[in-house]
């Protein structure tokens, strides 16, 4: 007996790619968050740049790879 082959594309739940579109924004800035603490740890002596500036460049990256995907198709 052969089923029908459902085509993937069609029964996707658009809530799935907005969702994880959403968890993959916030690993990413909060790994550059992170990675910025750990830096501004090792060098006490001055502001806390790095952290300023990696959890900026992550949301760019982050937000620049949404748009990218979701424009895709």
């Amino acid at each position: 007996m052969n089923l029908p082959n459902p085509d993937p594309e069609k029964n996707r739940n658009p809530l799935g790619k907005w969702a994880g579109a959403g968890m993959q924004m916030a690993v990413t800035i909060l790994g550059f968050v992170f990675l910025g603490i750990y830096l501004d740890k090792n060098h006490p002596d001055r502001p806390p740049y790095w952290t300023l500036g990696l959890s900026l460049a992550g949301s760019v990256l982050s937000i620049y790879y949404m748009i990218k995907t979701f424009l895709q198709k």
